[in-house]
């Protein structure tokens, strides 16, 4: 495919599946090549989800409930043993060989160079921590065991978030009335 690669609305392609999968499940590199259709699961809920133990030691068991737009992807791609496969249809050799595609992926998008799979990661936790989500549900995502792990990402947020607080109750305060002698 020439030119930018709009994953929002193109589908179909490798690059939209990888940026859903790890929108989704937000895995490191070295998970994100190896997810495939044997870690779907049905959840407690009865949505499909996608369980799976971390490489990295002392990370938690992940139990992620699809997101309908990944699910509509995966229809898109032929059933294999992983999702994230080469131009030849063969599994990646490595997180070195994702990592390499990422960044293939990410120039032909037309975004600034060093985009990465922890860039993911760290962009969807800002934005969950912004749309409320706590640091618990964060660090269950993305597999932490330590609460400061996750605090991170929410720390800022939450910083924001107070102070537009602030601010709120100290525009609602008329200053006219206010006893100035007290």
């Amino acid at each position: 495919m020439n030119g930018p690669v709009l994953w929002g609305q193109v589908t179909g392609t490798m690059a939209r599946l990888w940026f859903l999968l790890s929108l989704n499940v937000l895995p490191r590199i070295g998970d994100v090549y190896r997810l495939g259709s044997r870690h779907m699961v049905m959840s407690s809920t009865g949505a499909e989800a996608l369980s799976f133990l971390p490489s990295k030691k002392g990370s938690a068991h992940v139990v992620v409930p699809v997101l309908a737009q990944l699910l509509e992807e995966l229809e898109l791609h032929p059933e294999r043993e992983v999702f994230m496969a080469t131009e030849t249809g063969a599994p990646f050799a490595s997180p070195e060989a994702m990592r390499n595609k990422i960044q293939a992926w990410t120039a032909e998008a037309g975004l600034p160079k060093g985009r990465t799979q922890h860039g993911i990661r760290k962009g969807a936790a800002e934005l969950l921590a912004g749309a409320g989500a706590t640091q618990y549900e964060i660090m269950s995502l993305m597999s932490h065991t330590q609460a400061q792990t996750s605090e991170v990402y929410t720390r800022q947020t939450d910083r924001r978030t107070l102070a537009a607080r602030a601010i709120a109750r100290l525009s609602a305060i008329d200053l006219a009335n206010v006893d100035h002698a007290a």
